[in-house]
Formats: C-alpha cells, sequence, structure tokens
C-alpha cells in the first residue's frame, strides 16, 4: 500500500527484482544514473535462495555504494536476526507500520 501512496502523491515507482523472482530492475544493477531516491522492500528479498553463494552484501552494495537509501521492513521481533544476517551495512530496518510515515520523511512529503 506504500507504494500505492506513493504513486498517488506523483512519485514515480518500479519494481525490483532480488535477481530470482525477474519482477523488475535486478537490484543488485542499481546505479545512481537510475535517479532513485530510495529503495524500500520486504528483508526477505535481499536473502539468496537456499544454495546460493550470494548474500544480502553483494545485493545491496551496488545502492549503498551509490549513496540510495535502503530501507527494509521487518517486523519487530525478527529485526535483530535480519540485522545480524545483514551485518553493520548502511540499511535501515522499520516495522510495516512505520514504513509510509518513513517514507514521507525521507522524501519531504
Amino acid at each position: 500500500m506504500v507504494l500505492t501512496r506513493l504513486a498517488a502523491e506523483g512519485i514515480g515507482t518500479i519494481p525490483l527484482s532480488n535477481g530470482w523472482d525477474d519482477h523488475g530492475k535486478y537490484v543488485a544493477h542499481v546505479t545512481p544514473a537510475d535517479g532513485f531516491s530510495a529503495i524500500i522492500g520486504p528483508f526477505h528479498k535481499v536473502m539468496a535462495a537456499p544454495g546460493d553463494p550470494v548474500c544480502p552484501r553483494d545485493i545491496l552494495s551496488p545502492a549503498i555504494d551509490a549513496g540510495i537509501p535502503i530501507i527494509l521492513v521487518a517486523p519487530f521481533d525478527v529485526q535483530e536476526k535480519a540485522r545480524a544476517l545483514l551485518g553493520k551495512r548502511e540499511v535501515k530496518l522499520i516495522m510495516p507500520e512505520d514504513l509510509w510515515d518513513e517514507m514521507k520523511q525521507l522524501l519531504g512529503l
């Protein structure tokens, strides 16, 4: 619903793929030329399939290197585990119910 709210505010959104689902631009191929204001999505989208050697660092590094804010959504009770899997990456974890307010603040809405 957050993407729908952003679209209603006139802010463009595009789907991003985790490389396995082919539902948009592969997030590991994001560049500054894409002009993204932020990358948002559920935490599970940056986790590899079982047996795949790719880790969140591999998927998120291009966006982090480009200075694009990354906000991943995870329930409070799994955020500690999610943070351990992400390492000390420059990624913000938030609860689902806080996502819209976070996006409003980030985008100045």
